[in-house]
């Protein structure tokens, strides 16, 4: 089993209050490895409004129709992981975002398939990742293994985890 001793950790976050408290939480813990990026991630760089309930600020959305009328709006920074990482060497990329994987994915293939990282991606946000997200890895990199997880055990459909790894990382 490989194990891993990263130099440095990128967190991004794309809410500004979130990636403020992110910051903040590194700091009191003196965690110098994690850097924390306010952006968000996707397959190209771009400005996109968010809207963020007040109530529980991780509950965001790019689709103004389901915001609901307390929604408060921000425009963020889009991204990609392979123009942030084209200089990095990548051991593990880990997704919970909302369900902006399958974009983030097609924004990391040339990372993904230059360097084979573990994946840890959430699968329950939309119900075609759980179907198109493996084929697109498995034609990216063809040794990837998967494995799938449910974290939740209550409601087994919410926190389902595709981990994908090399053949030998095992």
């Amino acid at each position: 089993m490989k194990k891993y001793n990263p130099e440095r950790i990128f967190a991004y976050e794309p809410v500004g209050k979130n990636a403020e408290q992110l910051k903040e939480t590194v700091r009191k813990n003196n965690a110098d490895k994690i850097i924390v990026v306010n952006k968000g991630l996707g397959d190209k760089e771009e400005e996109v409004d968010i809207y963020i309930n007040p109530e529980q600020l991780s509950s965001c959305t790019t689709n103004d129709s389901i915001a609901g009328a307390s929604a408060i709006k921000e425009i963020i920074h889009i991204t990609t992981i392979d123009k942030e990482c084209r200089d990095r060497n990548v051991g593990l990329i880990k997704m919970d975002i909302e369900g902006a994987e399958y974009s983030s994915i097609q924004g990391a293939l040339e990372t993904i398939k230059r360097d084979k990282p573990v994946l840890l991606i959430s699968l329950y946000h939309t119900g075609k990742d759980f179907f198109e997200i493996p084929p697109v890895l498995k034609a990216a990199v063809p040794d990837y293994q998967f494995r799938f997880f449910n974290i939740e055990i209550v409601n087994p459909i919410s926190e389902k985890i595709l981990v994908a790894y090399p053949a030998g990382h095992a």
